[in-house]
């Protein structure tokens, strides 16, 4: 029995520090992005925004991301947010010459709790003329893996490892 409990107390302990790494990673990022995000003002909050674009390939195919902390400011010049919002495109130039974006959108508590993820997939012809606006559904758990994989990726990115 005593073995048992042993057991559980370790198991507990490492689970509390593996949540403790990712709520520090969290923290980091979310500094990250208060310190160096780009400030747009919009009627929905003030976004402090981080980039990354990557091409694939040529033609101007790529992969575009950005992670966003939306809020305000306080009196003393501090930011605030009030979530976070990520969009993630790949923009591939198909058979018809149109661009095919593949396009999800995270909406995220400042804890890092999921509040909403959609995913899209859209046909947009070379001058921007909207073709197709699908709504594709996802599951709990591809929606998930989605947003965890893609958070890692921000990590690795901005080095809030």
């Amino acid at each position: 029995m005593k073995k048992l409990i042993a057991s559980i107390f370790v198991s507990v302990l490492m689970l509390g520090s593996t949540v403790f790494a990712s709520a520090s990673q969290w923290e980091k990022l979310n500094q990250i992005i208060k310190d160096s995000g780009t400030v747009s003002e919009t009627q929905f909050g003030i976004y402090l925004t981080l980039s990354s674009i990557v091409p694939i390939g040529s033609e101007g195919a790529r992969q575009a991301d950005y992670l966003s902390a939306v809020g305000g400011y306080d009196e003393q010049g501090q930011f605030h947010a009030g979530h976070l919002e990520g969009v993630s495109e790949q923009w591939l130039i198909n058979g018809d010459g149109n661009w095919s974006i593949d396009q999800w959108l995270f909406r995220v508590s400042v804890d890092g709790e999921i509040d909403w993820i959609a995913h899209y997939h859209m046909l947009q012809k070379p001058n921007g003329t909207m073709i197709s606006h699908d709504s594709l559904i996802v599951d709990d758990g591809q929606g998930e893996s989605k947003w965890h994989s893609w958070v890692e990726d921000w990590y690795a990115r901005t080095g809030a490892m």
